[in-house]
């Protein structure tokens, strides 16, 4: 990584490494995995699911992981939005 990292930079890409793994790579449950994709250690989340056939309990904890992240995506947005009437208000 140490070589590939400034190698994608240089040549104009941008590049993301995940910081919170579902868990799902192993023998994690659906639950599991649903509890160790909510984190609030991070400001900015890459979160690391693996798309193989054998994964049964990745897609039976997306909806929910997804849902998770649709909410707060929606809280942010309407915190953003409120602060912008503010500025607009002052």
């Amino acid at each position: 990584m140490s070589v590939l990292v400034p190698k994608v930079l240089e040549l104009g890409y941008q590049y993301y490494d995940w910081n919170v793994s579902s868990g799902d790579g192993g023998t994690a449950t659906t639950e599991e995995i649903i509890a160790q994709s909510e984190t609030d250690k991070y400001h900015q989340v890459m979160l690391l699911f693996h798309d193989a056939a054998t994964k049964e309990t990745t897609i039976e904890a997306l909806p929910t992981v997804l849902s998770i992240i649709i909410k707060i995506l929606a809280i942010l947005l309407k915190q953003s939005t409120e602060k912008a009437w503010l500025c607009i208000i002052r």
